[in-house]
Order: structure tokens, then C-alpha cells, then sequence
């Protein structure tokens, strides 16, 4: 939202990142919890993590190595944990330039000065 001047150039960038991505990540952990409560017997995400093990397997069989068990999880890492921890890193890096985080490419940092030393005797105590 806060860089809504990008979404001309790059808007289905902007859909998935900021509606599929962000938006609905809550509905992923709340899939996650039909599961843990009992309301439902196998979870959306779980035939979503199936049907991605079967398409990862078929579409890399002939260089398939250790590596290839590992994708169902690190997409289940990327789709849980990784839109929380966007939305933490976005609020964390707004609070530090003292913006809403509009991200300015341009924009040279400038390291803090130190303080200058007082002189003897002037010191404030």
C-alpha cells in the first residue's frame, strides 16, 4: 500500500505479494488448525503439500537427490513462516528510517556522528 506508485509498473507483483502472500497467510495457519482441532480429517494445506511432493518428484525425477524430500517442507516453511516474518521485517524497518517503509532506492544513509568530546571541566554532571 505504502508504495502503491509501483503498482502500474509491477502489478501482479503487487497481487501476490501483497494480497496472496501477506492477505491470506492467515488462512493458511488457520487450515493448519482445522487439523490440530479436529474439524477437519486431512486440511486443505496437507492436499497442497501432497499435490506439490507429486509435482517436485515427477518434474525432477531424472536429477532427484536428498534435497528433493526436503521441498514439501522448506514450502511449507516458506508459505507459514516466511509471510509472518515479511511483516515483522517491514514494521521493524519502518520504525528505523522513521517512515511507513516507503522504499526510496535512491536514499543515502548516513552513519551516526559520535559525540563531541567536552572539554575538562565542562562536563555535565
Amino acid at each position: 500500500m505504502v508504495n502503491a506508485r509501483f503498482v502500474g509498473r509491477h502489478p501482479w507483483f503487487w497481487v501476490y505479494g501483497g494480497v496472496v502472500t501477506i492477505a491470506l497467510a492467515p488462512l493458511r495457519w488457520l487450515a493448519v488448525d482445522d487439523v490440530a482441532g479436529g474439524v477437519a480429517l486431512v486440511s486443505s494445506l496437507t492436499v497442497a503439500l501432497v499435490l506439490y511432493a507429486a509435482l517436485v518428484a515427477c518434474l525432477h525425477w531424472k536429477h532427484r537427490g536428498p534435497a528433493l524430500l526436503v521441498l514439501p517442507f522448506y514450502m511449507l516453511f516458506v508459505s507459514l513462516v516466511m509471510p509472518l516474518l515479511g511483516v515483522l521485517w517491514y514494521a521493524r524497518m519502518a520504525w528505523q528510517d522513521r517512515n511507513l517503509g516507503i522504499i526510496r532506492p535512491n536514499l543515502v544513509r548516513v552513519a551516526p556522528r559520535a559525540p563531541e568530546p567536552t572539554p575538562a571541566g565542562h562536563g555535565s554532571s
